[in-house]
């Protein structure tokens, strides 16, 4: 008895400090891809939306090739694709959510793909400083 206790101490203890009894995960590092080249064109814009004290989980893909998500305008889609394509965006360093950020804030990742198969992937979450063009471009998803 003594024995199982103990044994259920210890699980609690490692359940708390992952994060998956205390509603809390921590997030892994990013290394940092390699950068496109400058002639790499952006061929899709993807941003997932989860967590938040609901559980939200949403995701919209903007496309080159594709005509505007439901509920998005094509000027939208055409800024979310300027944004991403900016030299201003292009600059940033792929981040992530720091260890121990709470999952009840909505967190975001943004998922921007090249013509020569490259990928960036950026992860911010809400009450975190972010970089204006990485504000910018969740705000243009509507």
């Amino acid at each position: 008895m003594e024995r199982t206790s103990r044994l259920l101490a210890v699980a609690i203890v490692l359940a708390l400090a992952s994060g998956w009894l205390g509603g809390c995960t921590l997030v892994r590092s990013v290394e940092p891809p390699p950068r496109p080249p400058e002639s790499a064109r952006v061929t899709s814009v993807e941003l997932v939306e989860s967590g938040g004290e609901g559980g939200v989980m949403n995701t919209v893909e903007v496309s080159t090739d594709s005509p505007p998500p439901p509920a998005m305008s094509a000027a939208d889609a055409r800024e979310v694709l300027r944004i991403a394509s900016s030299e201003e965006f292009r600059s940033l360093s792929p981040q992530a959510v720091p260890s121990g950020h709470c999952c009840d804030f909505l967190s975001y990742t943004v998922t921007v793909r090249y013509s020569d198969g490259s990928t960036l992937r950026y992860e911010t979450a809400e009450g975190l400083d972010r970089s204006e063009p990485l504000t910018r471009l969740i705000a243009a998803f509507g």
